[in-house]
């Protein structure tokens, strides 16, 4: 059914802290504004099932992109089938109250979800490089202490993640220590079990990584990023700038095999992490580099996207 009033619901982590210097949400907001659709917010822990039903407690809001606003409005709770699109922008740790809000969101059989909730719980964002193990560095997942420090002696210097953050957090550059990797590692190891390791690509000081941006399987931009001084890590959230760039006959082959994998499973909007022509990460929950993309290369990057998805809903309406 066509509602009368235009609306997408955003379902964040806080909209207090979103940032108009660099936060896509608040970009493609703007543009939902734009055009006339009412904003709400809400939290991941504000979702309610009940009588056959799925609500949310939220507030609406509107925003004052150039004053750098978010004006809030009413607050109350709504019933989320209302909605033309709801928006998950929720960032890791992909935990349980994470997997949780998929499950509940994916009861929603009339309203627009982007991204797929079934998606996002199974395409998880660094484990899902192993479906292109032709493009990734040399890597390892395990929670076995020996195994990891193996894998870091061999190489003399491994970059370690945590599986289910994101923003750089808990990533670290490890240097084998005979005598003290073993016990960092154990330290790691019951903080988190299971670890993915990957080859330290030195090219990342000088050359940054490249953050690709897909829009339903197809390239949307493309974003050179650099880390701060002292800093290997190139994520925005720890200092990282952004720069023009364009892709390598190897990149390009790599982000066609992966567009067709995002198409595939319904991925909307992505963005995917490449070092030195090696795919690191997929990121799938709410990835960022709207902003970069539509300041460095004079793109309206968010009128695209809210063309795709208007025409998905016209899709949807015809079908129902």
């Amino acid at each position: 059914m066509i509602n009368q009033k235009k609306s997408v619901a955003f379902l964040i982590d806080s909209i207090e802290g979103l940032n108009f210097e660099s936060d896509s949400t608040l970009l493609l907001a703007n543009e939902f504004q734009a055009r006339g659709y009412e904003l709400f917010y809400l939290l991941p822990q504000s979702l309610i099932f009940e009588e056959n039903c799925l609500y949310a407690k939220g507030q609406y809001f509107e925003i004052d992109y150039e004053g750098k606003k978010i004006i809030k409005l009413s607050t109350g709770k709504v019933l989320l089938e209302n909605f033309d699109v709801v928006f998950i922008r929720q960032l890791p740790p992909f935990n349980q109250q994470y997997l949780t809000t998929t499950y509940l969101i994916e009861n929603l059989k009339s309203t627009l979800i982007l991204n797929n909730p079934r998606s996002i719980r199974d395409i998880t964002e660094k484990l899902s490089i192993l479906n292109f193990r032709e493009f990734i560095p040399d890597t390892m997942v395990s929670s076995i202490v020996d195994e990891i420090v193996n894998f870091i002696a061999k190489h003399n210097v491994a970059v370690l993640k945590p599986l289910y953050d994101c923003a750089g957090q808990g990533v670290i550059k490890v240097e084998y220590d005979a005598q003290n990797t073993t016990q960092n590692i154990e330290s790691i190891v019951k903080q988190h079990g299971y670890l993915m390791l990957q080859e330290y690509l030195p090219n990342i000081v000088d050359f940054g990584d490249k953050r690709v941006m897909f829009l339903d399987g197809e390239i949307l931009g493309v974003i050179n990023r650099k880390a701060k001084q002292g800093e290997f890590r190139v994520n925005m959230a720890v200092g990282g700038k952004s720069y023009k760039t364009s892709l390598t006959q190897k990149e390009q082959r790599l982000c066609i095999e992966v567009g067709k994998f995002l198409k595939d499973n319904d991925l909307f909007l992505v963005g995917i992490d490449i070092i030195d022509e090696k795919l690191i990460e997929i990121n799938v929950t709410s990835p960022t580099g709207l902003v970069a993309i539509k300041n460095l290369y004079k793109i309206d990057v968010e009128k695209i996207i809210i063309d795709k998805i208007e025409t998905k809903l016209k899709s949807c309406y015809s079908a129902g």
